[in-house]
């Protein structure tokens, strides 16, 4: 199982490809947008969770909201398996086709 440092690591390899930059470029680009994925989820996730409260979600109340540290953890546990499951995609694309 990927740690938070694998991923990490493993996309700071990805981004470093000199034979081409605009591979690099778009990876980089690739990676930013899946973290841009998971701000969008854990927003929606504060929205579904500020409804099931009764309260009316409004850019301030999400803004606002503060999961609670178990929430986090579960957060942070799905950002690692979607990052992860993204990298094992790309390497296993850029693998030789045997």
């Amino acid at each position: 199982m990927l740690t938070l440092e694998d991923i990490v690591a493993e996309q700071q390899a990805l981004q470093r490809n000199e034979d081409d930059p605009l591979l690099a470029a778009v990876l980089a680009e690739l990676l930013r947008q899946a973290e841009e994925v998971c701000v969008l989820r854990d927003r929606l996730d504060s929205v579904e969770r500020l409804l099931e409260a009764g309260s009316t979600p409004t850019p301030d109340t999400i803004d606002a909201y503060a999961p609670s540290p178990e929430l986090v953890s579960r957060r942070l546990e799905r950002h690692r398996r979607y990052f992860a499951e993204l990298l094992e995609r790309l390497q296993t694309a850029s693998r030789p086709s045997s």
